[in-house]
């Protein structure tokens, strides 16, 4: 793979310098002696034919400050995913039988009062 970036960064280098240095003699002063040493073009051709590494991705870079309409449209699957789990699509936390819903609430009530505890602490600590 390096070797076609290096070689595609090479065209491309030259086709720029090309492209600079047509620029140059465009606005170079010409002689009238109506010599020209370039040929002629047909209409619609172009000096520099576009390459197929330089199509235009639909995927250009975003910037910091871009503003979007609506969330990015998620089409694919993340790598070494093979399921998508989603709890709309059945996968997921979608399907919890009731004792584990029950051991569920009771590790809930247990967490909160743990955590009313440990700020009453906390309070007694610091106005005691």
């Amino acid at each position: 793979m390096a070797p076609l970036v290096k070689s595609a960064v090479h065209t491309s280098a030259a086709i720029s310098r090309k492209v600079r240095a047509g620029e140059k003699q465009k606005h170079a002063p010409q002689s009238n002696e109506g010599s020209t040493s370039t040929p002629l073009k047909k209409p619609g051709q172009d000096a520099n034919p576009p390459k197929e590494f330089s199509k235009v991705s639909s995927a250009a870079p975003r910037r910091v400050n871009d503003i979007v309409l609506a969330p990015p449209q998620l089409t694919k699957r993340p790598r070494g995913n093979s399921q998508v789990t989603s709890p709309a699509k059945g996968g997921g936390e979608g399907v919890v039988s009731m004792a584990q819903k029950m051991m569920m609430e009771v590790e809930r009530e247990k967490a909160i009062l743990r955590y009313r505890e440990m700020k009453e602490r906390r309070k007694r600590e610091q106005g005691g």
